[in-house]
């Protein structure tokens, strides 16, 4: 009986731990002021008292206590949803984003909740997507929870399938980004490019020329992407290496990140052969990347087939990226395009492409093959 009983222990011990193991902790999070952070668990922060990781909420997920690497980490096994109970409600108010660490497998989605259980009970999730079998960040946007009262948060859930560690779970106020800015798709061939890592920008420009300004400007790498930080704004001028024409453009775009700046104003200069300056006032959202594009006939009174600086105006510190200006894409226009008359009988012939403003590849489909067959551009009657 003892052996039977042991081979049992056995057998479930091999259930729960049968799954791959982060051989690694997850990464420390970054030193932040300890009125920036409402941790829930981890080690780098002071976690708030009493929360309780597994509720009997009917939940078919064992939660377990796990050191990895020395780091104390939370084993969530066989999950179909588990809940987090605080032992009081949290005012989170004053935080911008929810961040996490998580390492699995097995879990394609895991959705994250926060709940209101009180004066009625309400819940919101965000959606994740795990990497297999790596440290996965998760920073959520508290502003994907515009349902929640974030100064009334009484409890949290996880749903999802399978099998996931868990650290460094905690509220944070974003003091510079936590994401790179989003890539831009235009067509390079409808783009002047001066800063982005997604287009070849024009050369030599000097973004930190020397005009008295208190601004100080860096570069720097958010989510492996190139960024450049203004701080301690006043004005900053961005010099061209020779003038340039975006007189066949249409808007001019920029992604700003800001804690502080709730006003920024952004230049077209000319400098000969006069000097002429207008600028145009961006009201940028607080702690969330915010594109604009800017319409180009903003800047009326500037002669945009020679612009030779910018200037951005105002008075904190901001990121910036993705600086270039940009044109519709035009409809493809078609001409010159015949097909030259022919009688069954006559050998195969090729068809010439036509006249056209477009760069793609042309095809040829024949609408009735018991007449014609083409293969590439060789027209062949049956």
């Amino acid at each position: 009986m003892k052996r039977i009983f042991f081979l049992l222990i056995v057998s479930v011990f091999m259930v729960l731990r049968g799954f791959a193991q982060p051989s690694a902790a997850a990464p420390t999070p970054p030193t932040r002021d300890a009125a920036n952070v409402v941790s829930l668990f981890s080690d780098a922060y002071t976690n708030i008292s009493g929360a309780d990781f597994f509720p009997g909420w009917g939940q078919g997920t064992v939660v377990s206590d796990v050191t990895v690497a020395g780091n104390a980490t939370k084993l969530y096994s066989g999950l179909d949803y588990q809940g987090l109970q605080l032992s009081s409600s949290l005012d989170i108010s004053a935080m911008d984003v929810l961040h996490m660490d998580v390492w699995t497998t097995n879990v394609a989605s895991l959705n994250v909740f926060l709940i209101n259980t009180s004066p009625s009970t309400v819940q919101q999730s965000a959606t994740v997507s795990p990497t297999s079998g790596n440290w996965y960040a998760v920073d959520i946007p508290l502003s994907n929870y515009s349902n929640i009262a974030l100064n009334n948060i009484g409890q949290l859930m996880f749903t999802g399938s399978g099998s996931f560690y868990m650290d460094n779970l905690y509220f944070y106020k974003a003091t510079a980004p936590y994401a790179a800015a989003p890539t831009p798709t235009r067509d390079a061939a409808n783009v002047v490019s001066l800063f982005s890592d997604a287009y070849t920008n024009v050369s030599g420009t000097n973004f930190f020329p020397d005009w008295g300004q208190s601004t100080v400007v860096s570069d720097l790498t958010i989510s492996g992407n190139t960024t450049k930080l203004y701080a301690n704004l006043n004005y900053q001028g961005i010099q061209l290496s020779s003038s340039l024409n975006v007189s066949t453009m249409e808007n001019l775009h920029v992604d700003v990140w800001t804690t502080d700046v709730s006003s920024l104003v952004l230049k077209l200069i000319n400098t000969s052969p006069a000097t002429v300056e207008q600028g145009y006032t961006i009201t940028p959202t607080l702690n969330n990347w915010y594109s604009i594009d800017i319409p180009l006939s903003s800047y009326n009174n500037i002669a945009l087939n020679n612009v030779g600086q910018l200037m951005f105006v105002g008075s904190g510190t901001f990121y910036m990226d993705n600086l270039y200006f940009w044109k519709s894409a035009n409809a493809p226009t078609l001409s010159n395009f015949t097909v030259p008359a022919k009688v069954f009988g006559d050998a195969a012939f090729t068809l010439t492409a036509p006249t056209s403003n477009s760069t793609g590849a042309f095809t040829y489909t024949s609408g009735n093959t018991s007449v014609a067959t083409i293969s590439g551009n060789t027209v062949t009657l049956t």
